[in-house]
């Protein structure tokens, strides 16, 4: 059974000594209106931090083709020019084996010179 205290304006619960204050339900209503702003703002941060992620997760995304596609100019760019060095050299070897051809003489004594010197110097040692 529960009475009311006229001045104070308390319930006072006989039997178990409980007792209701107006300032515990201001309290408790104040509570439950903090937890439903807390619900909706729980949406609303979870919805912004779904739109962060993804945006993140895009120029992650982008960030990472760009990289590829960078590699793969780089790489396209290096072996184009490997190609053009490949051409030089097989044409610069050309041109030596057709003079060495053409007159092999001055090669084989550069070579001859070479080798004495060589081998003066392996015998003073």
């Amino acid at each position: 059974m529960e009475t009311k205290s006229a001045t104070t304006g308390t319930y006072t619960r006989k039997g178990n000594h409980m007792k209701s204050h107006p300032k515990h339900d201001k309290i408790h209503e104040a509570l439950a209106l903090l937890n439903e702003v807390a619900v909706e703002k729980k949406d609303e941060l979870w919805e912004t931090i779904t739109e962060k992620y993804t945006s993140v997760k895009d120029m992650v995304h982008d960030a990472a083709e760009d990289g590829l596609n960078l590699a793969l100019q780089a790489k396209k760019d290096l072996l184009k020019k490997l190609h053009e060095e490949q051409k030089q050299l097989a044409a610069f070897a050309h041109d030596v084996d057709k003079k060495v051809r053409k007159n092999p003489w001055p090669i084989i004594g550069g070579a001859a010179g070479v080798s004495f010197l060589i081998g003066l110097l392996l015998r003073r040692k």
